[in-house]
């Protein structure tokens, strides 16, 4: 029937939409890593940009994840801030 249809094309959808996130997830992962490595050996300016991209980011992905249930939507936000990614706060500054 079509229901069946337009729910086996909903699924598959949300499957799609959830490799994008956790690609995305991944990526700002890592970017944020990058950014704090570059913090700790001298290369504030830079170190500091990559980790301002990663919350621009994730304020815009925070955003428009309402459309997500609110409990995955929380399951990121752990899983990001379980990996040191914490946004609404400047990385501290680092004195060598």
């Amino acid at each position: 029937s079509e229901d069946s249809e337009d729910a086996v094309e909903h699924a598959e959808q949300m499957k799609k939409r959830r490799k994008m996130l956790l690609a995305l997830v991944q990526y700002l992962k890592e970017t944020y890593q990058l950014g704090i490595m570059e913090i700790e050996t001298g290369n504030e300016e830079k170190g500091h940009a990559l980790v301002r991209e990663v919350q621009n980011i994730y304020r815009q992905l925070y955003g428009e994840m309402p459309a997500l249930m609110e409990e995955q939507r929380q399951m990121y936000r752990e899983y990001l801030e379980s990996n040191g990614i914490r946004f609404f706060q400047e990385p501290h500054k680092l004195t060598g």
